[in-house]
């Protein structure tokens, strides 16, 4: 059995309590996340800002956090590791961005996920 290690070395600058959502990210990465649902996020209608998978990832890795309202996303926005992988939107931003979904978005999601699911699982 591999056991997982951690080195702490006296040049660290500070410990995120978030440290363990880089797995996550790594892993929705790794099985193309973005790929499968980017197509069924509302489109954006300025050039500027935010992207809507940067909010719909934002809104995963909260999930994935414990955050259990949209204020955690500002006062947690500011822990450096959580602001390098989410850009860290403000609360006002992804509000919006959840009121943007149609019913039909939300359907089309709720569709997808066995499917994905089905294919993670013929990956691993």
């Amino acid at each position: 059995m591999n056991k997982l290690s951690f080195n702490y070395t006296s040049n660290a600058k500070s410990i995120s309590s978030f440290a363990g959502l880089k797995i996550y990210d790594d892993l929705i990465h790794k099985f193309e996340v973005r790929k499968f649902f980017g197509v069924f996020l509302p489109k954006k209608k300025r050039a500027i800002g935010h992207s809507s998978w940067n909010k719909f990832y934002t809104l995963i890795m909260g999930v994935i956090a414990g955050f259990e309202c949209l204020d955690d996303f500002d006062f947690h926005g500011q822990d450096p590791l959580f602001s390098k992988l989410t850009n860290s939107p403000a609360s006002t931003t992804l509000g919006k961005f959840l009121k943007v979904f149609t019913q039909r978005d939300v359907e089309q999601i709720q569709e997808m996920l066995p499917k994905h699911a089905l294919k993670i699982i013929l990956k691993i």
